[in-house]
């Protein structure tokens, strides 16, 4: 593990209300080898400390030469972008991406050579600078490209970055964004509301569909093949068409649900509905 910055706990005011750890967990969840562009944080009594376990040298932004950094604000900037939309779409710091993708200024960035392009880490992510050091250098960078930025002078930053609204004392939020933070939760909450209503409603068309599609397609195929008591293979066949057919129906609302693209869900709902498609086929199986 290389240890790549330490600032004392005054220096620096963390966004969110949360423990960063399980936060940087949800991002390796999420993200995969792309987390690690989220520097591993040890919060003590009295300082910070960013580390990385990767085995690259990384040098800080500010000892880079001037083509350097031009090279590496490009990177920035495209993985900035593609990391925060992977995630925007998770259901549990989605809508905390903006205070996650915040970082204090340039000196919290960190890069290493890799190929013909650098590997980058932040440190201080989910952080501003603490107190009067915030109007001048803290930014924040989720939403503006980090190019544009950093190739400002220090005093048009400055004016681009100072407040035009209050800030509130509760350590963790700066201005609005609390505001922001008490919206997100709600429509958090609407969210789920949403998608337990639409999970019941895919369930439901899934237990009816098979117990209208199962007579209807035994009597077509007993028609077309010309057989009075269908084979077994025939109903197994049968059965497996109707579970296709049904689960495809019914994803078709469950893909407006937070649960989307969950594995174990989807599996769970395919095996309840060719379960469901068997019953069906037996109950319409004739004596």
């Amino acid at each position: 593990m290389s240890v790549l910055k330490t600032v004392g706990k005054r220096e620096v005011k963390f966004l969110m209300d949360f423990d960063y750890n399980n936060i940087l967990g949800r991002l390796k969840f999420i993200l995969s080898s792309e987390s690690s562009f989220f520097a591993d944080v040890q919060i003590r009594k009295t300082d910070i400390t960013w580390s990385t376990r990767s085995n690259l040298e990384y040098k800080p932004f500010c000892e880079a030469s001037e083509t350097e950094k031009q090279t590496v604000r490009k990177s920035l900037d495209a993985k900035k972008q593609k990391i925060s939309k992977m995630i925007a779409d998770d259901a549990l710091i989605g809508n905390v991406v903006n205070q996650i993708t915040t970082f204090p200024s340039e000196q919290y960035v960190y890069y290493a050579p890799l190929g013909n392009s650098y590997n980058i880490v932040i440190a201080g992510w989910g952080c501003s600078l603490m107190g009067n050091q915030c109007e001048e250098n803290v930014k924040d960078y989720s939403n503006t490209p980090y190019s544009n930025v950093v190739s400002k002078p220090t005093h048009e930053r400055a004016k681009e970055t100072k407040p035009n609204h209050p800030k509130v004392t509760d350590g963790f939020f700066i201005g609005n964004e609390k505001t922001s933070q008490t919206k997100s939760t709600k429509r958090s909450k609407i969210e789920i509301i949403k998608s337990t209503f639409l999970v019941l409603l895919a369930a439901i068309f899934a237990l009816i569909i098979p117990m209208i599609l199962t007579p209807f397609t035994n009597r077509f195929i007993a028609d077309t093949t010309h057989q009075w008591y269908l084979s077994g293979g025939t109903r197994v066949l049968i059965t497996i068409f109707i579970t296709f057919v049904t689960y495809s129906l019914a994803y078709l609302i469950i893909r407006f649900t937070l649960l989307r693209k969950s594995i174990i869900f989807n599996s769970i709902c395919l095996i309840l509905t060719f379960l469901w498609c068997v019953f069906a086929g037996i109950l319409w199986m004739p004596d």
